[in-house]
């Protein structure tokens, strides 16, 4: 398990307990997550964390990684 400060989304400088809190919060999709946080919206427009913010999701929703969604 990674540190909850760990920055994911390096271009809104989103970390880990963000990302689990807006998932707290009912977010279940990386869109629904990106409209709580803007995590993905920055420069690289999720090049970059969305790989790291799907296996947060994977994990949290205890689904296997291929079945979620873009």
């Amino acid at each position: 398990m990674m540190d909850p400060s760990t920055i994911v989304c390096r271009c809104e400088e989103i970390n880990i307990d963000e990302i689990e809190s807006a998932m707290k919060n009912g977010a279940e999709t990386f869109d629904d997550i990106k409209r709580l946080t803007r995590c993905g919206m920055g420069t690289c427009q999720a090049k970059i964390c969305f790989g790291p913010v799907s296996e947060i999701i994977a994990e949290y929703l205890d689904k296997p990684l291929e079945v979620i969604q873009p």
